[in-house]
């Protein structure tokens, strides 16, 4: 199992503002990589997402676009989807 680092909310936003600056990853791409990320720890908690329903409710800003991105993944999964925020 791999270490996580803990970060505040600040400690996250320079992390991203300096991926985003370096080149590494676009804002879009750091959006979708969480919600991948999120679909993946679903996965790994509840098994297939197949027979499941998902539901993000979602606020505004940069973590409603990364739920955005999670429902969308999902949706690969199953059909049975919503978002609304």
């Amino acid at each position: 199992m791999s270490e996580l680092l803990l970060v505040t909310s600040a400690e996250m936003r320079l992390l991203d503002r300096a991926t985003i600056e370096k080149g590494d990853a676009s804002g879009e791409e750091l959006m979708e990589r969480a919600g991948r990320g999120v679909v993946a720890a679903m996965e790994r908690a509840y098994g297939s997402l197949l027979a499941m329903r998902v539901l993000a409710l979602c606020g505004t800003g940069n973590n409603g676009t990364s739920a955005w991105w999670a429902i969308r993944r999902a949706r690969a999964a199953t059909r049975d989807c919503t978002w609304t925020g």
